[in-house]
């Protein structure tokens, strides 16, 4: 069987889509996603928007994300704004983030924080 390494896909800010997207590498996302995405790495830049469910081993946020976010190691920048419910092992926000979980909102605290 013939495995086929991953590399990295970027989605540019003109870009939009309607679909789910999958890679076995890393998927970096600076345009408008509407639908799932699946990949080992996923970065939603700070002009990058995805409405649709994240799941990866690691996801930086610095863009827009609705829906649900799923993964080893998620990371929000300081640009970030996450109206999703997260599943993860551990959990980082910048000062700044803004993080709403449904019917609760959450503003970033100055150190960050981790959930084990």
């Amino acid at each position: 069987m013939v495995r086929r390494g991953g590399g990295l896909s970027i989605l540019a800010a003109d870009f939009q889509i309607t679909g789910s997207l999958r890679s076995d590498g890393e998927i970096h996302i600076d345009g408008i996603v509407n639908g799932d995405v699946a990949a080992s790495a996923i970065m939603v830049g700070q002009s990058g928007t995805v409405i649709g469910d994240l799941t990866a081993d690691r996801i930086t946020i610095a863009g827009t994300v609705h829906g649900t976010v799923s993964a080893s190691n998620v990371s929000l920048m300081r640009t970030a704004r996450v109206y999703a419910d997260v599943r993860c092992h551990a959990f980082d926000r910048a000062p700044g983030a803004v993080f709403e979980l449904p019917g609760e909102s959450v503003e970033a605290t100055p150190e960050p924080t981790e959930i084990s």
